[in-house]
């Protein structure tokens, strides 16, 4: 069984879950799976662009008006911390897909 802070583990679900909520028109679709040894959250969203994919973890960076760019930054510390990764995969116009990634699984 991992020794885990669950507070902060439901933070950065909650993070991913408000930014593929916010990333959706309405009528959109977010979902999320949680599997043995990975937890995945993903949208039919408006996506993003490489340029956009390759700072999204820096501190700071957003893409909303009212973001202060701390959100994902913040949710890639917590899974360091954990021993957990991240990986994000996305297409302009097709989605977002974070995938987080559990070394040994995940204790039911």
């Amino acid at each position: 069984e991992a020794d885990v802070d669950s507070a902060r583990l439901s933070q950065v679900l909650h993070n991913l879950v408000v930014n593929a909520i916010q990333a959706c028109d309405p009528g959109g679709i977010v979902e999320v799976v949680l599997e043995s040894d990975r937890l995945v959250v993903r949208d039919t969203g408006r996506g993003m662009s490489p340029e956009t994919l390759s700072m999204l973890f820096t501190p700071f960076f957003t893409t909303k008006p009212k973001g202060n760019g701390l959100g994902l930054s913040t949710a890639k510390k917590i899974l360091d911390a954990h021993g957990g990764s991240i990986d994000v995969r996305s297409e302009l116009g097709q989605g977002t897909t974070f995938t987080i990634q559990w070394c040994g699984g995940v204790a039911a």
